[in-house]
């Protein structure tokens, strides 16, 4: 699923830097190679309380993500605890909402655990690292596709 760097293409990531209710305005979108799929991880969403609920969160992140004219593709992935899914998450909407702007829909339980084998560290939004040891056997990565021109991939667990 991974492949490790080769020291000639270093991956790079940040961690807190890009907003993900106007993506559209971001430089970091802007700057992405078009020939390849835009991937957007999304860990843990969590809303801070005063602005929206993590819901409305996802519902805004979907919808901005929707909105972007990306010829390689886009890839959005948002890792959740499954304990939480509709009271917290609303997946069922989000799901619902994610395919009628063109996304095609996969779960996978192993991608966090491959993540974490290649060096992934949690990073939360105010910095502090946590490990997602003790949460793995309740955490599922919902993966959302949207390729330009109308075709889709597809593959196991598509709904």
């Amino acid at each position: 699923m991974f492949r490790r760097s080769t020291g000639d293409a270093p991956l790079r990531y940040l961690c807190g830097e890009l907003d993900g209710t106007e993506l559209a305005k971001s430089h970091l979108v802007k700057e992405f190679r078009q020939e390849f799929p835009l991937v957007i991880w999304f860990q843990c969403p969590c809303a801070k309380a005063d602005q929206y609920s993590t819901a409305e969160l996802l519902r805004m992140f979907v919808k901005s993500a929707s909105t972007l004219n990306h010829p390689g593709g886009i890839v959005l992935v948002i890792g959740v605890f499954t304990t939480y899914d509709e009271k917290k998450y609303r997946i069922l909407d989000l799901k619902k909402l994610a395919n009628e702007n063109g996304f095609k829909h996969l779960e996978d339980k192993n991608f966090i655990r491959e993540c974490i084998l290649y060096g992934y560290r949690h990073c939360k939004w105010d910095g502090t690292e946590r490990i997602h040891g003790q949460h793995l056997q309740h955490h599922l990565s919902h993966i959302f596709i949207k390729e330009m021109g109308g075709s889709s991939r597809s593959g196991a667990g598509e709904e």
